[in-house]
């Protein structure tokens, strides 16, 4: 298991200045994608590493909702 410490800690050394941006980003872009889709109760996954994985709901269905700083790696 990886703290939230250690996800910092890789997207500032992947990423740089652009990862502390994303960082200081990440809770209004978490906050406005679950008022968009309806998502309740987000909580990070236990293993987090380069990418931000929240568990939560939308309505009663099981959700994964994951946010990545380079786009680019979210595709395929």
């Amino acid at each position: 298991m990886i703290s939230l410490n250690s996800f910092e800690n890789n997207i500032t050394s992947t990423y740089g200045n652009r990862g502390k941006q994303w960082l200081t980003e990440l809770p209004r872009r978490v906050r406005e994608v679950g008022e968009l889709w309806g998502l309740s109760d987000l909580e990070p996954v236990s293993n987090l590493s380069y990418n931000y994985v929240l568990s939560g709901v939308r309505g009663a269905q099981p959700i994964i909702l994951k946010f990545g700083c380079d786009p680019n790696e979210l595709i395929g």
